[in-house]
């Protein structure tokens, strides 16, 4: 069972000392995102540039949506990447109203290529409520199986090996301080409770003293578990 695991760290290792996106990526992993309803489908490196497919879902009377137009992807480097194109929502201010509760849209954003180095993603709408993102995208589809594993077993009511799982992730994406991390701390705790394990204090204070994107956000979550 330990070769096992050492052999997904050597695999984790390699794929992000070159976590290149260069193919689709579909439900890629991501710490947080707002509103609730939205659902990243897919992520892309065409030749037109970086595509991301979404949808969206109304919950309310009288919803609407748009897409602000300074909306920006921000890499793990610090690059942002403007908003290029919209297909199948208006840019605000003009709008979508939605013709009732559960309704859904899906729609397409692209901006520019990403660059070769970048391991994970922010998506910002740039409004002034109610904005629209999604933090910690992955680009690597390495590393987005091994996490669909991780929830695979979280699913199957296999919580213990799900821990393992997460907690053979950790040293290759602390060592990178990747966006990830913060999201498998969150997951154990989260398992770890359900367990009633006195390690979910261990990875809760872990996430507290660390240094992750989105580290505040992350914690609110947990906190309103």
């Amino acid at each position: 069972m330990a070769k096992k695991y050492f052999l997904l760290a050597l695999i984790i290792s390699s794929a992000l000392v070159n976590p290149v996106l260069s193919q689709a990526i579909f439900e890629p992993h991501y710490s947080l995102k707002a509103p609730e309803t939205i659902n990243l489908i897919s992520i892309e490196a065409r030749s037109s540039g970086t595509v991301l497919n979404l949808s969206i879902e109304n919950l309310v009377e009288g919803g609407y949506f748009c897409i602000d137009p300074n909306s920006y992807l921000v890499d793990d480097i610090g690059n942002r990447y403007r908003l290029e194109k919209v297909i199948g929502i208006p840019s605000c201010p003009d709008i979508h109203r939605f013709t009732g509760i559960g309704e859904k849209i899906y729609f397409t954003l692209t901006f520019p290529k990403i660059d070769s180095g970048a391991t994970w993603l922010d998506l910002v709408e740039e409004c002034g409520e109610n904005c629209l993102s999604v933090l910690g995208i992955t680009t690597d589809p390495i590393l987005n199986n091994e996490m669909n594993k991780c929830f695979a077993a979280i699913d199957a009511g296999r919580m213990e090996d799900a821990a393992i799982m997460f907690e053979a992730l950790l040293p290759e994406l602390e060592k990178t301080n990747h966006s990830l991390t913060g999201s498998v701390y969150v997951n154990l705790v989260i398992i770890y409770e359900s367990l009633n394990s006195e390690k979910a204090s261990y990875y809760r204070n872990r996430l507290e003293q660390s240094s992750v994107p989105h580290r505040e956000k992350l914690l609110e979550s947990i906190r309103r578990q």
